[in-house]
């Protein structure tokens, strides 16, 4: 979703925001976009800048500029910035913030901080085409203040625009979330009337080579065919487990199922295979490093139901030599990111099945799927669940031959009891 401003706050309530500020401070409001654009209309411009600069199609520019400037400024430094106007003003402006993205400023000012300097104003009103002594006039009837009330009233402007940044950013993961909601819905809908045609569509091919095999009677002609349906009905049965797979886990419902979980607990079924595979051609190892919390909030079924499933992937292609599921976490943000790794020496996964599952995990589009396509077999399933956990995995072989798989997924970490 693209962060905007006047999206996530109606702009009538910026205004009326802007004019109470205004009004309790006694200076100029204005707010903008993260450009420096206004959004609102100006509360309680002095004549100086509303009658004459801004009246001027040079002032006007020169004005935005200067609003652009003052956005900038703040965006840059944070916080609020107090800084000279091209008219010999003083503003103040302060960011408003979404997930440490500026979407707009909220500037005030328009006052004095020293006499009118009555020279400056002569040339400015030279340039700007306007008579000089009725600009003096009305810069005389600014404000005039002392610096460090300007300051106060750019912190006391930073605390509104903290509201409103928490307001917005409020707004923002509501419809952000709702967005995901229909997201979701659609995706998955699509996803199972995909399933329903292919499976129509496979099902009365079969049927068609199952009666023409009926009339033949070259028996390797026969054979070939009933070969050629049992491959086909073997497809159709795989996409259908894939699909029984998916609602068993989710019970159809995209939102995920979060809950306090012992991640060991949720690999012994892996690890038990481990030691149960001593002494086989092909060895399997699983080590849980050490700074791994005990307990984690997440999804467990989706992240069993991924790590059991890509390691299917790797005993399929790995038929001697070894593989090993190693689970490490690293921080990221306030958050952890669990780090589910394979590595073996088997044959590495087609690149398409790999380009599909980094597809479908960064996308959750399931519904472009090819459903003829082998290739598709099972990872769509992978993908969406990544998807739907804001996971994300990478394929690597290294200089050695080694395959190497990573997943990771953000969980929080919790305390023990």
């Amino acid at each position: 979703m693209e962060l905007s401003l006047t999206k996530l706050i109606d702009p009538t309530i910026l205004q009326e925001i802007q004019d109470s500020f205004s009004d309790f401070i006694g200076t100029a409001a204005l707010t903008t976009d993260e450009n420096g654009v206004p959004v609102t209309e100006g509360s309680a411009f002095t004549d100086f800048c509303f009658k004459y600069v801004r009246q001027s199609e040079l002032g006007c520019k020169r004005c935005e500029e200067c609003d652009k400037l003052g956005a900038i400024k703040t965006r840059e430094a944070g916080k609020p910035v107090v800084y000279d106007c091209h008219a010999g003003l003083v503003d103040f402006a302060a960011p408003i913030m979404v997930d440490d993205k500026m979407i707009g400023s909220f500037i005030g000012g328009q006052v004095r901080i020293s006499d009118v300097d009555e020279e400056k104003e002569r040339k400015i009103a030279e340039e700007l085409g306007v008579d000089p002594e009725e600009l003096i006039e009305a810069c005389r009837r600014t404000n005039r203040v002392e610096r460090q009330t300007v300051e106060k009233a750019a912190q006391f402007l930073s605390q509104i625009a903290k509201i409103l940044s928490r307001t917005a950013y409020q707004n923002f993961v509501t419809l952000e979330e709702s967005r995901k909601k229909e997201e979701y819905a659609l995706y998955q809908s699509d996803y199972f009337m995909r399933i329903n045609e292919y499976m129509k569509q496979q099902l009365g091919q079969i049927l068609e080579e199952a009666k023409a095999a009926e009339n033949h009677e070259d028996v390797e002609e026969v054979n070939k065919t009933l070969d050629n349906v049992i491959k086909k009905s073997s497809n159709v049965l795989s996409v259908v487990d894939h699909m029984v797979e998916y609602l068993s886990l989710t019970g159809g419902d995209m939102s995920l199922k979060e809950e306090k979980y012992d991640i060991r607990e949720l690999f012994r079924p892996m690890q038990d295979m481990a030691y149960g595979m001593q002494g086989y051609d092909l060895t399997f190892d699983m080590t849980i490093d050490d700074d791994v919390p005990e307990f984690m909030f997440g999804d467990p079924m989706r992240i069993s139901y991924i790590a059991s499933r890509l390691m299917d992937y790797r005993f399929m292609f790995t038929t001697t030599g070894w593989i090993v599921l190693k689970i490490s976490v690293r921080k990221f943000s306030y958050a952890s990111m669990l780090i589910i790794e394979l590595s073996d020496t088997g044959e590495p996964l087609d690149e398409e099945k790999r380009r599909l599952m980094k597809h479908y995990s960064i996308t959750g589009k399931v519904f472009d799927m090819d459903l003829t396509d082998e290739s598709n077999s099972g990872v769509e399933v992978v993908g969406l669940l990544l998807y739907q956990l804001s996971g994300s995995i990478s394929f690597e072989t290294a200089n050695s031959g080694t395959n190497i798989t990573r997943i990771e997924i953000p969980q929080l970490e919790v305390s023990g009891e």
